[in-house]
């Protein structure tokens, strides 16, 4: 969906919200169209589905420039928009883009987006990199604007748990993984005195697949499984 062409794009989102999808994610992956153009085409083809970012990061994006352009959707979306975060993506080799101490910099991503939003960043203790405590957005954002964190080691689980609004678990679906992964991000809310409950926990499964072939259905969800499992640390591995 993030590389439809704009004619099947509309026809995809508004397809999703008819048939009673509460969330659209749209990907900022690899080199796939842009994502805060996709959300603007989601959200004027929409009325009520929750547009998510899933997921950009710090590294290819300014913290500044994403605040601008989640908060330019959000507007236009009437307050529909989730901004997911992460660390990873192919994006970073096909740009050659190094990716140094990832925890650090999506918690200093978050608390700079925040600031730029115009929220205090009262979640964490991550300071930021550049003095830029007195930078707004030129025009008003919506209060709370939700930040996500994706996440599949333990150290940006744990991150997640302690500064994020909600939590996009990529373990897979084996239960012991995803068990483990629950257990970090509680961690990192029990450590700010924060109650796991108040956060929203999503799922990433990449190799989901349908169709009336079980056959084909599997074979098609092989790739996506491979790929998890290609990225997967090895305490996920341990679980299984």
């Amino acid at each position: 969906m993030a590389s439809e062409p704009p004619d099947e794009f509309f026809q995809t989102v508004r397809l999703a919200e008819e048939l009673g999808f509460d969330s659209i994610w749209i990907p900022d992956y690899r080199l796939y169209r842009d994502v805060y153009v996709s959300l603007t085409l989601a959200a004027l083809n929409t009325t009520r589905v929750r547009l998510g970012c899933a997921v950009t990061n710090p590294y290819t994006r300014h913290p500044g420039l994403t605040a601008v352009g989640i908060a330019s959707v959000d507007a236009v979306s009437n307050g529909r928009v989730v901004l997911g975060l992460g660390a990873g993506g192919m994006v970073l080799d096909l740009l050659q883009v190094k990716q140094r101490d990832p925890a650090r910099a999506c918690r200093n991503a978050v608390e700079n987006i925040r600031r730029y939003l115009g929220d205090n960043p009262v979640r964490g203790t991550g300071k930021p990199e550049t003095d830029n405590s007195r930078v707004r957005l030129d025009f008003p954002a919506r209060p709370g604007l939700p930040i996500f964190i994706a996440a599949t080691g333990r150290r940006m689980l744990t991150l997640a748990g302690e500064i994020a609004d909600g939590v996009i678990v990529n373990v897979g679906a084996h239960p012991a993984c995803v068990e483990e992964a629950l257990a970090a991000v509680g961690n990192g809310a029990w450590g700010v005195k924060r109650p796991r409950q108040g956060l929203e926990l999503l799922c990433w499964l990449q190799g989901c697949a349908v169709s009336e072939d079980r056959v084909a259905a599997l074979n098609a969800a092989k790739p996506a499984a491979a790929l998890t499992l290609g990225n997967a640390p090895g305490w996920m591995l341990e679980a299984m």
